[in-house]
């Protein structure tokens, strides 16, 4: 009689399906996404930055005309000096501000064009006028190493020269600019009406000068120091130590 040997056969696991194996790796990424991110996940949206073009409108470069960057007449070379600089201001719906220091090269292309924020708490805390000639004293001082030695035209939009203190009102700038050592000119240029075609509103000139602009910046806000300073300018009875104190 013969005998079969029989063998145990042991049971293999049943392999995972794909189906259970992509649950798997989609739990562990799960996992892996929550702890990487903290407990309050916020997203934060951008603002895009506007356009050098509408920056220099918001400014009032594009209400000029090229013949506006002439300071004066250069007996010497027989051809004309220009500004190296415009200074200008605008105000804002929520009480904020803001000034523009436009730098020109020798050939009269927009070099840079830097903004400074000026928070609507500093016209509060420290009572500083809200007007275009305080601006330009306050970006006088503010852009000081930058106007040094220069021709500074300050562009005035929405002051009238014809009013009766305005001549009294350019004290304050006048001794703003021989602190910092600059020739300064004021000069009323009107925004100008705005047209179907934005084209023709523009001067094509200024508008091609502008384009050429290499770099921009922004501050947020002035420092303390030189607000208090130009305080002292625009209203010489002001006394600084109050608001340090507070």
């Amino acid at each position: 009689m013969s005998l079969r040997s029989s063998s145990a056969v042991r049971a293999e696991p049943d392999a995972p399906s794909s189906s259970s194996l992509s649950y798997e790796i989609d739990r562990e990424m799960e996992q892996m996404r929550r702890l990487s991110l903290p407990s309050t996940h916020k997203v934060v949206t951008c603002k895009p930055r506007p356009s050098i073009v509408d920056t220099a409108e918001a400014c009032g470069l594009l209400d000029m005309s090229p013949s506006d960057l002439v300071c004066d007449t250069n007996k010497e070379q027989h051809g004309f000096r220009y500004y190296h600089c415009v200074l200008s201001s605008a105000f804002h719906s929520n009480g904020s501000a803001t000034i523009f220091l436009a730098k020109f090269d020798a050939n009269t292309n927009l070099e840079s064009l830097d903004s400074t924020k000026i928070p609507a708490k500093i016209f509060e805390e420290v009572t500083y006028p809200q007007t275009e000639l305080a601006l330009a004293v306050l970006g006088l001082l503010i852009y000081r190493s930058d106007v040094y030695d220069k021709r500074v035209l300050c562009l005035l939009r929405d002051t009238n020269p014809h009013e009766e203190d305005f001549s009294a009102s350019l004290e304050p700038l006048k001794k703003a600019a021989n602190k910092v050592r600059v020739l300064h000119h004021v000069q009323w240029v009107p925004p100008k009406e705005k047209k179907e075609n934005i084209r023709l509103s523009i001067n094509a000139g200024m508008r091609l000068r502008v384009m050429l602009c290499q770099t921009r910046s922004t501050d947020d806000a002035p420092p303390r120091k030189v607000v208090y300073e130009a305080k002292a300018l625009v209203d010489p009875s002001w006394n600084p130590f109050y608001c340090m104190c507070l």
